[in-house]
């Protein structure tokens, strides 16, 4: 009796032992899978916010080549107003050509808000969140800062116009006042050097803009540097 209890005994062990065993692969073949799902996830999102970085580089890269353009339009025009001789059309087309719009730094952050929404950055580890937030945390004050410089320059523009007359919009476009008429080919109007004034002044503010979006695109590649560096 006590044998046939020994081996009902032996018999039942085995039994639980093969049980656990059983649950142990299956609860590791799931945290296989788990895992191996994670880092197919994180894949997706990091080549998404490449992805994104990628675009936001060239629209600010494209920032710099119009900065670059408006900046060399105002040295043409000082290099004009300064030469021995001064032609009335060349004067007045260095006017024309440093009269222009910039517009806005555009931004997109489509990729990393859908990460945030998603609940999934606990995939990532954390000191690669950490940097990611830094980025992009810090990356709406940059764009601010840029964005403020260049209403500022709209705003010299504005003021410019308004200066020369009050009544510019008859006057200055369609050259129907006499206080203003002429005035871009007489150095010694008074609008004239109001209107160099504000070049002057718009022109620093381009520079500023312009440092200002060189810093911002290394730090688009140096955070592009780190994601590409978890690329498998």
């Amino acid at each position: 009796m006590e044998n046939k209890t020994g081996k009902y005994f032996k018999y039942a062990i085995g039994e639980i032992v093969l049980v656990v065993i059983g649950i142990l692969i299956a609860l590791s073949i799931n945290n296989w899978n788990e895992v191996s799902k994670n880092k197919q996830l994180k894949q997706v999102y990091i080549k998404s916010l490449i992805s994104e970085l990628n675009n936001n580089i060239k629209t600010h890269e494209r920032l710099l080549t119009i900065f670059d353009s408006r900046i060399d339009s105002y040295n043409k025009l000082f290099n004009t107003i300064n030469a021995e001789k001064i032609s009335t059309d060349s004067l007045k087309k260095a006017f024309h050509n440093a009269d222009s719009f910039v517009g806005v730094a555009m931004l997109n952050k489509t990729a990393f808000e859908e990460l945030i929404n998603s609940n999934n950055f606990q995939i990532f580890e954390k000191e690669l969140r950490d940097k990611i937030l830094f980025y992009y945390n810090e990356l709406d004050d940059w764009v601010r800062r840029i964005d403020k410089d260049l209403r500022e320059i709209e705003a010299l523009r504005l003021e410019m116009y308004m200066s020369l007359d009050l009544a510019f919009l008859a006057g200055f476009k369609n050259k129907e006042n006499d206080q203003i008429k002429g005035w871009e080919s007489d150095p010694n109007s008074l609008q004239f050097l109001k209107a160099t004034n504000f070049f002057t002044r718009r022109k620093l503010m381009m520079q500023e803009a312009k440092s200002l979006t060189i810093e911002l695109i290394e730090t688009h590649n140096n955070i592009k540097q780190v994601l590409e560096g978890q690329l498998e």
